[in-house]
């Protein structure tokens, strides 16, 4: 007699949720290995544990499940995998870029703010609303210093 495992047994496994199996399923990326007719039941076989740990570790990189479909479609094959592993890697070196610029807007900001506080601490009072507009103005500032960049590299 075969060993399968339901599919709640496998979520349960795996630490994901029976929709997502369901998913896998829908997508022909990951499907069980028998369903039963007259119940529906879905149950996978220890066999297609490789498989399912592949996905979910390719997921865990950050592929989506369009991309590891493309990789399984392509039989893993491994011009199509370096290929795409290369794209991610500029997509993430990208994506680290924007974050430290805006991180060095947000300190930027910070600072302004606190040098304006500083600069107001022992002047003339004045309103929470007059405060607002001046500190309003001076993260448009740096908006607008933000803006420029981004176009410059757009036009580069």
């Amino acid at each position: 007699m075969d060993v399968y495992f339901k599919i709640g047994e496998i979520a349960e496994m795996f630490n994901i949720s029976v929709r997502a199996l369901h998913l896998y399923d829908k997508m022909e990326l990951f499907q069980p290995e028998h369903c039963d007719e007259s119940t529906g039941y879905r149950y996978y076989s220890p066999d297609q544990i490789p498989t399912l740990n592949t996905i979910l570790g390719f997921k865990k990189i950050g592929l989506s499940l369009a991309e590891i479909k493309m990789i399984f479609d392509s039989r893993l094959d491994p011009e199509k995998l370096l290929s795409l592993l290369k794209e991610k890697i500029r997509y993430y070196q990208n994506q680290i870029e924007i974050i430290t610029y805006n991180i060095e807007n947000m300190e930027r900001i910070i600072k302004a703010v606190q040098d304006f506080q500083q600069r107001h601490e022992n002047g003339p009072e004045e309103s929470e609303q007059e405060r607002a507009i001046k500190i309003s103005r001076i993260a448009r500032l740096e908006n607008l210093k933000m803006e420029e960049f981004f176009a410059e590299i757009l036009w580069l």
